[in-house]
């Protein structure tokens, strides 16, 4: 049984990860709640605050399920965070936005790739241009955007797409499709670059420390795990030599 099934079975409260954040006041336990929306199932996360406000990461189906499950654990979603701009991580974006009146944040790159189409957009979406009233910021490398007291670091990761973007908070790590448990996402699709992909993997793996990692398909994992035993993270280190 999945997370999804366990919530709409409603006999039960939604699954949550573990999780810490760092505040000033130091560790606090972050909330986050993993479930699969759209026809390919994607890994969407509403992460909340100590003052049940939401953010949501990669709504790629089904937001009347979320907006849902966020009034089940009595939360307020108040931003939505987009890692890449495939139709399987925003399907369900612009109806999320405009229901709920949240922020909408995604990189400058993956924002423009919406705004101009290709044919890998063309064919998913039903509309390949990027409302602009929806958009709140576009995210670059470095920034640093915060939810009460949970701080979100926007880590720049280009190679799956034009300009993915890992989220950092706390000892957790949103990694979107470009570092999943074991493997990597794919770089043939329009955008995509392989060397690319390489360098952002490297990125990731030079943190310092252990995080927990919550891709945007398959299970969760850890940094340390993928560092010793992903082979495509041994194969990006390879090629720095």
């Amino acid at each position: 049984m999945g997370h999804a099934d366990i919530f709409l079975n409603r006999t039960e409260r939604p699954a949550r990860i573990p999780a810490l954040g760092f505040t000033g006041k130091g560790l606090i336990a972050m909330q986050i709640y993993p479930v699969k929306v759209g026809m390919m199932q994607c890994n969407c996360y509403l992460m909340l605050s100590e003052q049940k406000n939401a953010a949501v990461i990669d709504p790629g189906g089904q937001p009347d399920k979320l907006i849902e499950m966020a009034k089940e654990l009595g939360a307020t979603i108040r931003m939505v965070l987009i890692t890449h701009a495939h139709f399987d991580h925003i399907g369900g974006m612009e109806a999320l936005c405009r229901e709920t009146g949240a922020n909408l944040y995604m990189t400058h790159e993956e924002a423009d790739m919406l705004r101009h189409p290709g044919m890998y957009e063309k064919r998913y979406l039903q509309k390949g241009v990027l409302d602009e009233s929806l958009l709140t910021q576009e995210l670059r490398e470095g920034d640093v955007l915060t939810l009460d007291e949970l701080t979100i670091e926007v880590i720049g990761c280009p190679g799956h797409s034009p300009m993915g973007a890992a989220y950092r908070v706390g000892d957790t790590l949103f990694t979107g499709d470009t570092l999943f448990a074991g493997t990597v996402g794919r770089t043939d699709l329009e955008g995509g670059d392989w060397d690319a992909l390489m360098g952002s993997l490297r990125k990731l793996c030079d943190l310092p420390g252990d995080y927990r990692v919550l891709p945007g398909h398959s299970g969760e994992t850890t940094l340390e795990r993928e560092r010793k035993y992903n082979p495509y993270v041994k194969q990006a280190y390879a090629g720095r030599q």
